[in-house]
């Protein structure tokens, strides 16, 4: 009897059941394996996101950490008060900000072709798609009698694609003159009002569809060969006040 039972072999629901666990074996696998393959996308994706966020600061700081201390009347020869050529002042400072825009003469980095003193514009500028976190720069010229030149024929560089919102804003311990000290507040303001002093620090704040980026505060640096207030040799132009 036991030979026979032993020759008979498995039931019709014993081959069931073992069916229906190892279909819910490779379903669970499947799952896992999926999932899996899920977390590796997001993980590059996110390694990715941050890759670039990393690149764009380390390029923002190096082309606003370095600016140029220039006043207008400086560069045009004019005396100091006095208008400039093309109807600027005298005492503007070729730097400004608004809430959603900076324009400043700084150091382009080392780059193939490039390099030196620069005017440079960050804003953003509507694309086919939205609206793309735009650097335009042109060759800075000691003749050039407005505050910057014409952007619209600048070179442009796409910093960053299809933001949602971009917006600067500036702090500074206090103001360029005894005029705006009275009124002056050293909180974190939209942009940058005095056209005579610089801020010392800048906040930018950006937004695309993957959400927030981290705050970028940058530091306004002045290269040591223009600030007034510095006399020591310098080595190529480099330097902080």
């Amino acid at each position: 009897m036991n030979r026979v039972a032993r020759a008979r072999g498995f039931t019709l629901i014993e081959v069931l059941v073992v069916i229906t666990l190892l279909s819910l074996v490779m379903l669970g696998m499947a799952t896992a394996m999926r999932t899996m393959g899920d977390t590796e996308t997001r993980v590059d994706t996110r390694l990715a996101r941050i890759d670039k966020l990393r690149t764009i600061e380390h390029f923002l700081r190096q082309v606003l950490g370095r600016v140029s201390y220039q006043r207008a009347s400086s560069l045009n020869n004019t005396a100091p008060g006095a208008a400039a050529p093309g109807g600027v002042s005298g005492d503007a400072l070729r730097f400004e900000a608004s809430a959603d825009s900076i324009a400043w003469i700084g150091i382009m980095p080392a780059r193939p072709g490039m390099g030196g003193r620069y005017f440079f514009r960050l804003a953003a500028e509507p694309s086919g798609q939205g609206q793309d976190l735009v650097l335009r720069h042109a060759p800075w010229s000691p003749e050039q009698a407005a505050l910057f030149p014409d952007w619209a024929s600048a070179e442009s560089e796409v910093i960053a694609r299809d933001i949602a919102s971009f917006s600067v804003e500036a702090q500074a311990e206090r103001a360029g003159d005894a005029a705006a000290q009275a009124t002056w507040s050293s909180d974190w303001q939209p942009g940058w009002p005095v056209s005579i002093a610089l801020p010392d620090r800048l906040r930018l704040r950006i937004t695309d569809a993957g959400g927030d980026w981290p705050q970028l505060i940058v530091p306004v640096r002045v290269t040591a060969i223009t600030d007034r207030a510095n006399s020591a040799f310098v080595i190529g132009g480099g330097g902080a006040r």
